[in-house]
């Protein structure tokens, strides 16, 4: 109810104040504490933790054994991620549509989620306002009909191989991010990858060289 969205929003900085002094607490009875990038690394120290136990040791990923796409047909971009108003899709809808108007022979694949699925945390952050949400939507209806958009909602894991495999690049520009999974794991399939230059994604993507960082 709107009640219930009130009280939450309101709750939402006091929440957040107790992560933050229970994650210190926790630090303080460790020896070591390994993180995923510098940016978390910097991020635990600003909040108190004591910089001399913390150590960078990165995820690491399997390199798949998958065929490639032979870059026949169509340059198809691949979007998947489980939150897509946080994880950018209501940009990628936008550029897409911009980017088809200049090279029609583009296509794009939507998938890990529903675009008309609000964002799980909305009661703390809302990421896209209801015209524009209103508005992409239903521009994303026209491209679907017209065959260049394809959404394919939740996935299973072997699905996302083949997705993979017949991408030409990966497009996630995330608007709020603790790691980037996916793009390491697009990488792991020898994808460039457009991703967001925030948090700890540059650590992971060489802007120009594995992909390109947009702001």
């Amino acid at each position: 109810t709107g009640e219930e969205d009130t009280l939450l929003a309101e709750l939402a900085p006091a929440a957040a104040l107790l992560t933050g002094l229970d994650r210190l607490l926790a630090l303080e009875k460790v020896a070591r504490v390994y993180v995923f990038s510098e940016w978390a690394r910097q991020l635990n120290v600003g909040w108190g933790a004591d910089p001399d136990k913390l150590d960078v040791i990165p995820p690491g990923f399997p390199t798949p054994t998958v065929a490639r796409s032979d870059g026949e047909g169509p340059f198809s971009f691949l979007f998947l991620g489980t939150d897509f108003e946080r994880k950018g899709g209501f940009d990628v809808i936008e550029a897409f549509d911009r980017v088809r108007r200049e090279n029609p022979a583009v296509r794009l694949v939507l998938a890990g989620s529903n675009p008309d699925e609000r964002n799980p945390d909305r009661s703390f952050h809302s990421w896209v306002g209801q015209r524009r949400r209103d508005s992409v939507l239903a521009r994303l209806g026209e491209l679907e009909r017209t065959g260049v958009v394809e959404v394919r909602g939740a996935i299973a894991a072997d699905v996302a191989d083949s997705l993979y495999a017949a991408a030409d690049a990966f497009v996630m520009p995330s608007l709020a991010e603790g790691f980037g999974f996916a793009n390491v794991e697009a990488m792991s399939y020898a994808l460039p990858v457009i991703s967001s230059d925030l948090g700890p994604i540059a650590e992971t993507i060489s802007d120009s060289e594995s992909g390109l960082l947009v702001p």
